[in-house]
């Protein structure tokens, strides 16, 4: 039963890797084509694509500060439980 489960685990995850594969590869490929259609590479032209850059660059600088500091909390609290089993 352990064999069946891992080899359809293993099947489901090669498929999601495909999958998420020719997602990405489709919108590089979008975006590459949408660039190459506009022929005057200027700012006006490219000011939508340059926002949304801009807009997923700040989502991960907020995403990445959160999770620091989510990390130093539990550092912290981790730091307090030892401290309180040296003394207890």
């Amino acid at each position: 039963m352990e064999k069946k489960l891992r080899s359809v685990l293993l099947f489901y995850f090669s498929l999601y890797i495909l999958m998420a594969t020719a997602v990405i590869a489709y919108i590089l490929y979008t975006m590459i084509h949408t660039l190459l259609a506009v022929r005057p590479l200027t700012l006006e032209s490219t000011k939508g694509l340059w926002m949304l850059v801009l807009v997923i660059l700040v989502q991960l600088v907020l995403n990445m500060s959160y999770r620091l500091i989510q990390k130093k909390k539990q550092i912290k609290q981790i730091k307090q439980i030892k401290q309180m089993m040296k003394e207890g």
